[in-house]
């Protein structure tokens, strides 16, 4: 498929840092050479942001950033569109800051090179083989995650701090793409915890919880354990986070609210705080 480029803007976001993102309109094919193209009506391929418009998130590299602004000069030369291979992108949702406080998404086409390539790097990680565990990833742009892992991606429940922000949010992950996001639950958790939640993440290999940690108080606090299961709503003193009435979210993000015993074996640890 081709497409005009009608913009490019160097972008930080949540999920991957600062990218390079290209609004393009695609170009229908009606038969006429799509080399040279000075008889082609240019006034048919929309030059603004429109219905059509796809955002394409790229890396933000010297060579993309050549390549992208090659393929702008090119078309105003009236030489060529940019011929995009769409199996080199997966599409997801990017999340973007607002004044507000709350976030807004915009569905886009993803560079694989962004989640396959050197951009990323795993820190510290709490796994087998295929078996899903506890692990954090650190990448080099700044973001943590700390949730369940798979082979090393994000597989499951899992806090990501922004890279953006630095404000931590819930979502659920699947071979590394995220399915479900549960910025609601932060921003609640935020509301109720005296002081707010700040930075830091409790590790534990049961699970992880983030929040009101006292095991002499009742706390209101988001438990993920090793099972693939949310938990979120008040945790009665002295039961040492095994205990909790609110909601449970299991993987298929099907909500139950009650009283919950989490399966969690042992007393809860931090072997770090980040």
């Amino acid at each position: 498929m081709k497409y005009k480029i009608i913009s490019l803007k160097e972008m930080p976001i949540r999920q991957y840092g600062v990218v390079i993102e290209a609004k393009a309109n695609p170009v229908e094919d009606t038969g006429m050479d799509m080399g040279p193209f000075s008889s082609m009506k240019l006034f048919q391929i929309p030059m603004s942001e429109c219905s059509e418009t796809i955002s394409f998130i790229i890396p933000h590299t010297k060579a993309d950033l050549n390549e992208m602004v090659g393929w702008c000069k090119a078309f105003d030369r009236d030489e060529e569109l940019w011929e995009v291979d769409i199996d080199d992108y997966f599409e997801d949702y990017i999340r973007l800051p607002s004044m507000s406080g709350k976030s807004m998404e915009r569905k886009c086409r993803i560079s694989k090179r962004l989640d396959d390539g050197p951009l990323r790097k795993i820190q510290e990680i709490d796994y087998t083989g295929g078996e899903r565990k506890i692990g954090r990833i650190q990448y080099y742009y700044g973001s943590k995650y700390l949730g369940l892992l798979r082979n090393g991606k994000r597989d499951g429940f899992g806090f990501m701090q922004d890279y953006v922000t630095g404000v931590m949010y819930v979502g659920y992950w699947e071979d590394d793409i995220q399915r479900y996001d549960y910025e609601d639950i932060m921003v609640d958790l935020s509301n109720k915890v005296d002081g707010g939640i700040g930075k830091s993440f409790f590790y534990e290999r049961e699970g992880i919880a983030i929040g009101d940690l006292y095991s002499f108080e009742d706390c209101q606090d988001i438990v993920i354990s090793k099972t693939n299961e949310l938990y979120y709503g008040l945790f009665p003193k002295g039961t040492q986070m095994r205990s909790m009435r609110g909601i449970k979210i299991d993987c298929h993000n099907i909500k139950t609210k009650g009283t919950f015993n989490l399966p969690i074996d042992s007393d809860w640890k931090t072997p770090f705080v980040g």
